[in-house]
């Protein structure tokens, strides 16, 4: 798979780009992919985070508890700690229904997440 900013995700198969349907991200402008045991999560910066797998798409947002709609980066932790990094802050999702913010009234310095990495002492860092 292929992203593409403003033209959704391209499926490259048997020698040929085909689109691959996104109708749960209304504008498709896909900034980025990442994998975890979930699935394949795929970034956007307007609509949230639309994660791909065999039984669903299921769509992050705003509107459903993230902190923002323009969303950096995807890290599992665990595949019960997924955290998604955005414009306003951290969401840990807990791989079911359950959805926790952390903004700067929790203590982040800044605003905006755009990684997070576990170092050899198992501490998770956010990059803002």
């Amino acid at each position: 798979m292929f992203s593409s900013y403003g033209a959704g995700l391209q499926l490259f198969s048997k020698g040929k780009m085909k689109p691959y349907d996104l109708s749960p991200l209304p504008n498709l402008m896909v900034e980025g992919l990442f994998e975890t045991s979930h699935g394949l999560w795929t970034t956007s910066s307007s609509d949230g985070v639309l994660l791909l797998n065999k039984k669903e798409q299921r769509l992050f947002s705003k509107q459903t508890g993230l902190t923002s709609n323009n969303i950096y980066t995807i890290f599992e932790n665990t595949p019960d700690s997924v955290w998604i990094g955005a414009e306003n802050g951290a969401t840990l999702w807990d791989g079911q229904d359950h959805l926790t913010n952390y903004t700067s009234a929790d203590g982040l310095t800044g605003k905006r997440i755009t990684a997070f990495f576990k170092d050899k002492n198992q501490q998770l860092w956010a990059f803002s």
